[in-house]
């Protein structure tokens, strides 16, 4: 009977022994669960914290509401010779414009007008500040038709107002786009009081402060007109105001400025009195300055007066 009990027991092991042999061997496929499916939702407008540009620039989280939005390395695909956000648009200009590419600065010719609707142009920190002599004339530009020249500005109580600057060209790029801008597609009327005292400051506070204190300066400048407005020798209209928008960057934000003067100006009066937004100018011009931003980027940027002269 013990026997029995005994090759019992040990028959009872080696089944045991058996079973878990053949589940080591055939291991128990697991559960296949039904794969999670996650929508994505995409929002009909961008958010104010994150927005994607279709040029593929990141902008993510709004800062300071005068130092705009914060961006992040995203690859760059925007032609930034001359404009930082693309090539103004003439969505209400009244006239057809002409796009012109020198060497060192762009612009759109209003042959009706006889003068550039916008002019842009790009400057930077420069060891030293080495310009070339002053060109004594300025040149007809034979791109254009109606072929204005130095003597259609004599006597006529107006400066050859120049838009992309003689200083801060001929300091960064040379003699050849100094004289570029010499051309009379860069030119148009300003009082002596504004272009000899008042703009000339402006210019080299950009040229010299903005440059040394941010990597690049992007500036756009142009005039505004009214719709009756006096002629200089039925060829030139002469613009009520000038404009000038800087954009610069610093520390991964976007920051944006304008100015609107009157030809009327003194010459001596201060800048900041004059800081207006990038919107005031395009509904006075009919240009649409930043045509790359989405509408959420240009209305918050665009729309803003900054407080500060920046230097």
């Amino acid at each position: 009977m013990n026997k029995f009990r005994i090759w019992l027991f040990l028959a009872g092991l080696v089944l045991i022994a058996a079973v878990i042999f053949f589940w080591l061997q055939n291991p128990r496929a697991p559960e296949k669960k039904e794969e999670e499916k996650v929508e994505l939702s995409t929002p009909d407008t961008l958010n104010w914290t994150t927005a994607i540009h279709e040029d593929s620039i990141l902008v993510d989280s709004i800062v300071d509401p005068f130092l705009g939005y914060e961006r992040e390395g995203a690859e760059e695909e925007i032609d930034r010779r001359f404009t930082y956000a693309g090539k103004p648009l003439a969505e209400n200009y009244p006239n057809p414009l002409a796009l012109l590419y020198n060497d060192c600065f762009a612009l759109a010719y209003d042959e009706v007008r006889a003068c550039p609707a916008w002019v842009a142009y790009r400057v930077f920190q420069v060891d030293e500040y080495v310009t070339d002599p002053r060109p004594s004339r300025f040149l007809i530009d034979g791109r254009t038709e109606n072929r204005i020249s130095h003597d259609d500005y004599t006597h006529s109580g107006y400066d050859r107002g120049h838009m992309a600057p003689n200083f801060a060209i001929s300091s960064r790029y040379g003699a050849d786009c100094q004289r570029q801008t010499f051309l009379m597609t860069n030119i148009i009327p300003q009082r002596p009081s504004l272009n000899r005292n008042w703009w000339q400051r402006l210019e080299r506070l950009i040229a010299r402060d903005y440059a040394e204190k941010y990597d690049n300066v992007w500036v756009i400048t142009g005039p505004v007109f009214k719709q009756e407005g006096n002629w200089i020798a039925s060829k030139v209209k002469i613009p009520c105001h000038n404009f000038k928008i800087i954009t610069v960057e610093s520390g991964g934000h976007i920051k944006i400025k304008a100015f609107l003067v009157s030809q009327e100006v003194g010459g001596g009066e201060e800048h900041m009195p004059y800081l207006t937004s990038v919107r005031e100018i395009e509904l006075l011009t009919g240009l649409n300055f930043n045509p790359l931003w989405d509408q959420i980027l240009a209305d918050s940027l665009e729309n803003l007066i900054q407080q500060s002269m920046w230097n």
